[in-house]
């Protein structure tokens, strides 16, 4: 009886986990489910539309949703070279907001970089959570700082730095 508890709690946990990702924040490809979400106050959504290019990848960053605990930031990018890239900004990523640092969770965002092949596109939502006793306020937040981490090419000759300065709109 002890392990068929154990069992429906491990599984439960798992459901929790898997429904908790952030699928309502724009990538800024396909269907906008962002359109259809209303704040609730406790969060500021704003539409960033900024792009850069780094060694041949085209990246765009959509929408950001600032919570308390946490920011989302969702992209999309473009390989637009007939070789791989190596790229980990859900790995390597950091949110700098006033004074604080927060790092990207790899496990609570979309799975987006890696090794991305040749003349791939992907989106997806990175997170990057605040510590605990760190808690963000949404309404006075005026400039996000992501630092993306390095895009190496497929000979590890050259890698160059991925980074945004977001201005938070109203």
């Amino acid at each position: 009886m002890k392990k068929l508890v154990l069992s429906l709690v491990l599984v439960g946990a798992l459901v929790g986990l898997v429904g908790c990702g952030p699928d309502d924040v724009d990538t800024g490809v396909g269907e906008q489910k962002a359109e259809a979400e209303k704040p609730d106050g406790n969060e500021k959504r704003f539409k960033a539309n900024k792009s850069t290019e780094a060694l041949g990848v085209k990246i765009n960053i959509a929408e950001v949703v600032i919570k308390p605990d946490r920011i989302e930031v969702g992209m999309n990018l473009k390989n637009t070279n007939s070789e791989q890239v190596t790229w980990f900004p859900d790995q390597d990523g950091k949110a700098i907001v006033g004074d604080k640092q927060l790092n990207a969770n790899m496990f609570m965002g979309d799975s987006i970089g890696g090794e991305i092949a040749g003349g791939v596109k992907q989106n997806g939502v990175l997170v990057f959570l605040a510590n605990d006793k760190d808690k963000i306020d949404p309404k006075s937040v005026k400039e996000i700082k992501l630092d993306l981490g390095e895009i190496t090419t497929h000979d590890y000759m050259k890698s160059k730095k991925v980074q945004f300065t977001l201005k938070v709109g109203e």
